[in-house]
């Protein structure tokens, strides 16, 4: 919780205290029980022994009658504040688990779709460079290897001959290269697989079994991509190959043409989503439930975890059919990408439900938990003050029938004697109570080290004990709220020095170098969270030599900004070297490389200007193709080789474009933060947005540009929040000085 909010629920633990001592503390000043009794029994001594009868039975029922409401109020009073306060708390710990869990499943997916981006990455690099790529031995179903983990099996589809297939079955048999280190990075995977245009599927691990009908064109997560055209996941179905539920992660491959070479695929079954997603324990009888985008349930801990076919899609349930109308609504929010906490009734029982998105896969993650466990340590302290209160009452009506019949036999002589006995046997029962009055009055003022110290041997020691254990109670929790404060204060606090480090890591001064009029130069990073994995620069290496850079580092957060910081130094120190492009990112991904146990990368673009002459060196190192307007023209995209990740591999080449920039010539360098930003309804704003942007924006200066970019991708967004960074480098060639 934030830390204004611990610190208020701290004070509303003290308040709810203090609050029983409120009604003691603004009483008027009242003659005691101790000695009203006294005061009657003296007064009936002078009395006729019946008089005298009468009068202290009435008082005595009278004591007993505001001992018992006393007692029942108070009581009334703790349970009731202990259950609204343990509603509270539970609330904000399942809305806290709810939006953790989803965090911590957005991850676990964010990481699927990187590793089947860096195979992408491969497989287009593969057939851009087959001579580059040697095949391995290739594996059908009827010849199996020393273990399904060193290969992978090929799969032709029907009535595709293999020699007609043999260089694309050549280059599918080398993907193991990247099929085994990805598929051992992530033991949340099950399969992963390659499937082409012309019908060869490559899928590992090795396996049989598979039928001669298949064919990967034909599969969900194929189609799904071809229609798509970028990375996304395919509803729960069942595995071709294992007979199991699971869901798919998809990449489309294309060549330096746009034609689509193929698709890759990585499966995670449902099994592994309830054990490592919504397997969380939530008290005793809570679970944990996912739903996709049209209100179908993904995982369950109930759920059947057996497929139906191999070619029928696994139907859910959809809880958008279902007759519980509270569940219906909530399961609507849920859809809307909501978060939050709402009651409902489920089997018949009053329970919470928490909700938070997952918003990498568009799902929802839900926690149901019963208000009855909630407050069951409620329950049963009521009970027990109840069964108190109701044996005071008997001791209260014993002592009345016991001091009617001494009174009935005593002689007019044991005034005096009553008296003495008065006084004893009021302070034996008055006493107690006053001391756990008093008591509760101290710690309801803000003592919460105060202790009460009844000896009774009774009901009203088991009420002292029950009010020291709640104070103690009370304490812990003010306690733990406190440090709770503390310690996001101090998160908190950290992160925005980290935020600052990073803005001053990158250029924000514009126009960086104002004395050089051969060009017109703007930039800026917008980090989804507080610090971001985006990073760009741009320095001269000589005097008529400008050096750019962009880059996106895989991941989001603290692990990607630290890993950012890395790459942009080493690619200034490289470049300073005068050495070209390709060379540039050729060092740095085998500085990289060796000591990467991370298996972090990053995608850039190198670029060096020569503003004497406008002609312009870029190379790409797995990055989105940047985009030039030539004047008086249109914005369009530049065709560069794609390019492997700089960090992935050793000794990686990479190839260099040079092109010759004419007097205002806008080139655009952008990261996937861009063309992938998300509005409400899962669409992305894509490339063809960003040309068309663009071509609106064309005969403005580079910093209306990029600013017009930005709020079309705002308006387009329509507040949904941001997912990854967002940022973009702008140049206008002027001509030589």
């Amino acid at each position: 919780m934030p830390p204004e909010q611990g610190s208020r629920g701290s004070r509303q633990a003290i308040n709810l205290n203090m609050s029983l001592s409120k009604p003691a503390s603004k009483r008027r000043f009242r003659l005691g029980i101790t000695g009203k009794i006294l005061s009657i029994l003296l007064g009936l001594s002078l009395l006729s022994l019946v008089a005298f009868t009468i009068i202290a039975l009435n008082n005595m029922a009278r004591l007993g009658d505001y001992a018992l409401e006393s007692n029942g109020a108070l009581g009334t009073q703790a349970v009731n504040d202990s259950s609204e306060a343990l509603k509270k708390q539970a609330e904000e710990q399942l809305l806290a688990l709810a939006i953790d869990q989803a965090t911590i499943s957005n991850a676990t997916f964010d990481k699927v779709e990187s590793e089947a981006n860096v195979v992408a990455s491969y497989v287009a690099n593969a057939w851009a460079n087959p001579s580059q790529f040697p095949g391995r031995h290739i594996y059908f179903q009827d010849e199996k290897p020393d273990t399904i983990y060193t290969a992978s099996v090929s799969i032709l589809a029907p009535g595709l001959e293999q020699d007609n297939a043999a260089a694309e079955l050549k280059l599918c048999s080398s993907l193991d290269n990247i099929f085994i280190p990805v598929y051992q990075n992530d033991h949340n995977l099950t399969q992963i697989y390659f499937g082409t245009a012309t019908g060869v599927a490559q899928l590992y691990p090795w396996a049989s079994g598979i039928d001669s009908s298949y064919d990967p064109r034909e599969r969900p997560w194929y189609t799904r991509a071809a229609t798509t055209r970028s990375v996304g996941w395919t509803d729960a179905t069942v595995d071709s190959v294992t007979g199991t539920r699971v869901i798919t992660c998809f990449k489309p491959v294309y060549n330096s043409y746009r034609q689509l070479i193929g698709v890759v695929g990585a499966d995670m079954t449902i099994e592994t989503i309830n054990q490592k997603i919504i397997g969380t324990q939530v008290g005793k009888n809570g679970y944990a439930f996912l739903i996709d985008q049209n209100g179908r349930v993904i995982a369950h801990p109930a759920m059947q975890l057996s497929g139906k076919g191999a070619d029928e899609s696994f139907k859910n349930e959809n809880l958008l059919q279902s007759s519980n109308a509270d569940l219906v609504k909530i399961v609507k929010e849920m859809i809307d990408g909501g978060t939050g906490i709402a009651t409902l009734q489920l089997d018949g029982t009053d329970k919470y439900l928490a909700y938070a998105p997952i918003l990498r896969t568009g799902w929802s993650i839900g926690i149901v938990m019963s208000i009855e466990e909630i407050t069951a340590p409620v329950a049963t302290t009521k009970d027990r003050i109840d069964t108190a209160t109701a044996d005071i009452a008997g001791r209260i009506n014993k002592q009345i029938n016991e001091m009617l019949l001494i009174l009935i036999l005593a002689s007019a002589g044991i005034v005096v004697l009553m008296a003495v006995a008065a006084t004893l046997l009021s302070r034996m029962l008055t006493n107690p109570i006053l001391a756990l009055n008093k008591g509760v009055e101290v710690i309801g003022n803000g003592n919460l080290d105060h202790r009460l110290d009844i000896r009774t041997n009774d009901e009203i020691q088991d009420l002292a004990g029950a009010f020291n254990k709640m104070a103690e109670d009370l304490k812990e929790y003010i306690r733990d709220l406190q440090e709770t404060t503390s310690a996001k204060e101090r998160i908190e606090s950290e992160l925005r020095v980290a935020t600052d480090i990073q803005a001053s890591m990158l250029p924000r001064l514009f126009p960086p170098f104002p004395d050089r009029k051969e060009f017109d130069l703007y930039a800026i990073m917008h980090a989804a969270r507080e610090v971001g994995g985006d990073f760009y620069d741009f320095f001269f290496i000589s005097p008529n030599k400008l050096c750019l850079i962009i880059g996106d580092v895989c991941g989001k957060g603290i692990p990607a900004a630290l890993f950012m910081a890395i790459c942009k130094t080493l690619l200034r120190t490289e470049a300073q070297h005068a050495i070209k492009p390709d060379e540039v990112l050729f060092r740095v991904n085998n500085i990289l490389y060796p000591d990467n146990e991370a298996s972090m990368f990053f995608t850039g673009l190198c670029a060096i200007l020569d503003t004497d002459t406008g002609e312009v060196t870029i190379a790409n190192g797995g990055h989105n193709p940047p985009l030039i307007c030539k004047a008086g023209k249109e914005f369009e995209y530049i065709q560069l080789p794609k390019g492997l990740v700089v960090g992935a591999l050793p000794d990686t080449r990479y190839e260099s474009r040079n092109y010759r920039l004419r007097p205002h010539d806008v080139v655009l360098m952008y990261t996937d933060g861009v063309t992938e930003a998300m509005n409400g309804s899962g669409h992305l704003y894509s490339e063809a947005g960003l040309l068309k942007c663009l071509n609106t924006l064309k005969g403005k200066n580079v910093t209306d540009i990029i600013q017009g970019v930005r709020a079309d991708i705002e308006q387009f967004a329509q507040g949904t929040m941001q997912s990854d960074d967002i940022t973009m480098v702008a140049l206008e060639y002027n001509g030589p000085k």
